[in-house]
């Protein structure tokens, strides 16, 4: 596989099923695909009810195996109710039927503020479809249960859902 370079620009909405808060952000970023994997950078603006900021984000994603990879991802979050860098592994099954993408990505998110602030298992499901050849759009749903590491106590499941939208050139 030669190497790979492409643009995007994303935009995505969430809403948590738990709370009923709203959120959004709009990015745009590089993505470079190699053998040894594919490498995305992205700078994005959000904005929900509570804050507003934006956040950097790194991923490294390994090649397949049998539809597997794994994936690192790493935000540094700048908003006006704080910063803190979160950073996500993740195990990732992805399979295409038809013109349809379905994936599953499950790992553990850490936050760091002032130290480590909480350990997030989850699982994110999603399906995408490829509208033209670089226009993406997808819904997904994630189910989390955070861990807070200062008071060591677990945290209520926060179901969610996300619809996005990805622009490739």
């Amino acid at each position: 596989m030669p190497s790979n370079k492409s643009f995007f620009v994303k935009n995505e909405a969430s809403i948590s099923l738990r709370d009923g808060s709203i959120g959004d952000y709009l990015g745009g970023g590089i993505k470079y695909s190699t053998q040894a994997g594919s490498y995305e950078g992205m700078v994005a603006f959000r904005a929900n009810k509570d804050s507003k900021g934006g956040f950097a984000e790194f991923k490294y994603t390994t090649p397949k195996v049998k539809d597997m990879a794994l994936e690192s991802r790493t935000r540094v979050q700048i908003e006006d109710t704080g910063n803190s860098m979160t950073t996500r592994l993740a195990a990732k099954y992805s399979t295409n039927i038809g013109k349809i993408n379905i994936y599953e990505i499950a790992g553990a998110t850490a936050k760091f503020k002032g130290g480590l602030k909480s350990l997030t298992p989850s699982s994110l499901t999603g399906a995408g479809i490829n509208v033209t050849p670089k226009l993406n759009c997808y819904v997904e749903g994630e189910v989390s249960k955070s861990y807070n590491a200062q008071t060591k106590s677990w945290g209520k499941f926060s179901p969610a859902a996300y619809v996005g939208v990805k622009y490739t050139f």
